[in-house]
């Protein structure tokens, strides 16, 4: 965009930029027991919810995403970086198993399988 630009044409874009970033990504997301709602920022198992950091909300969010599909680790911090400060592995060494401990808290120990040396994915319903 060059200079000189209205204020108006730039909100109209980012609002576009935005809204095109979003698209695809339903506000609720399933898969077997777990249930992620983006809109209430909020990651339930069954019935029991539980409370999770903006880092642990964004790894199931992902997952559920594309779920079934093998999510590897530069993925992940590809994931996880955003606009925010840079993340490296250690990022993902402290958060995962935070996340892993409260899913298991709220019933599905074994929703994620850790694939080693490719990544993780969540398995199959059923």
């Amino acid at each position: 965009m060059t200079k000189p630009f209205s204020p108006r044409e730039l909100a109209a874009r980012v609002k576009a930029i935005l809204k095109r970033a979003t698209q695809g990504r339903a506000p609720v997301a399933r898969h077997g027991a777990i249930t992620l709602d983006r809109k209430a920022h909020s990651c339930r198992v069954g019935d029991e919810g539980f409370g999770q950091t903006a880092t642990e909300f964004t790894l199931p969010a992902e997952l559920l995403q594309a779920a079934g599909q093998v999510w590897t680790r530069a993925q992940q911090i590809h994931a996880l970086r955003g606009a925010s400060s840079p993340v490296s592995d250690r990022t993902l060494d402290s958060h995962l198993p935070n996340l892993r401990r409260k899913l298991a808290e709220a019933g599905s120990a074994d929703a994620a399988e850790t694939l080693l040396g490719v990544g993780i994915r969540l398995k199959a319903e059923g």
